[in-house]
């Protein structure tokens, strides 16, 4: 397993073609690339890695060799026959101005966009799970003691109202748990918070990956900034 605050050896290749960086900033077609960086596999291995079918990746490694984010390495002998392998960088970097988007803050939107949607339906599915699928779920609209009023998706608090997030660190409940919101915070504590963030994520990513069969995927992000307020139309 990959700790998510890394850096590479070496700097990153540039991409230069805007052909190229269309091919980079899709989600779908940069997990096909994915197999080949900072490695040298074959048609065969990278198709199985990356879990799509070996027609599929027959398709996208032509289109990478054209563009030249992959290259030919070396053949490889298995059972009697050849095999060639390809390889590609360990790490890109794409520029803005060769992408077909309008803004740099759009980045953040290729970026997130696709992991945002799989965030929604996973937590979604999750937290009526952890509800119970013979209870409905619904919008909680309360003040605070301090006056500020908040919302909080969950099934109608019949036991108290705030029953239902102490019962989700039981053992027996699911492990999902969704917060956001807007705090006020001096810079030093900001700074506190956000390193704390940094070294949560640390601490639960292992340097050895558990066994498949022991373990499950969970999804997961942490975002911390400066709040800017929507404008008002």
């Amino acid at each position: 397993m990959t700790p998510p605050v890394r850096t590479t050896g070496a700097p990153p290749t540039v991409v230069t073609d805007p052909d190229a960086a269309r091919l980079v900033l899709d989600a779908r077609v940069a997990r096909m690339l994915a197999p080949f960086m900072g490695a040298e596999v074959s048609l065969a291995d990278a198709a199985r890695e990356a879990g799509v079918p070996l027609n599929t990746m027959k398709y996208r490694l032509q289109q990478f060799e054209r563009l030249g984010l992959v290259e030919r390495a070396a053949v490889q002998a298995r059972r009697g026959r050849s095999a060639q392998t390809y390889r590609a960088a360990a790490a890109l970097f794409v520029p803005f101005h060769v992408t077909p988007l309008e803004a740099a803050a759009s980045l953040y939107d290729v970026l997130f966009g696709v992991m945002h949607g799989a965030l929604l339906r996973s937590v979604g599915a999750a937290w009526q799970a952890a509800a119970g699928d013979d209870h409905e779920l619904g919008l909680h609209v309360y003040r605070t003691d301090t006056g500020r009023v908040t919302k909080d998706i969950v099934p109608l608090p019949v036991g108290g109202a705030g029953s239902f997030f102490p019962d989700l660190l039981r053992d027996d409940r699911p492990a999902v748990w969704n917060s956001g919101g807007v705090i006020r915070l001096t810079r030093a504590e900001a700074k506190a918070f956000q390193r704390d963030l940094v070294d949560l994520l640390r601490r639960h990513f292992p340097p050895v990956a558990p066994p498949l069969e022991a373990s499950s995927e969970y999804i997961y992000r942490f975002v911390l900034a400066p709040h800017l307020p929507a404008e008002e139309s």
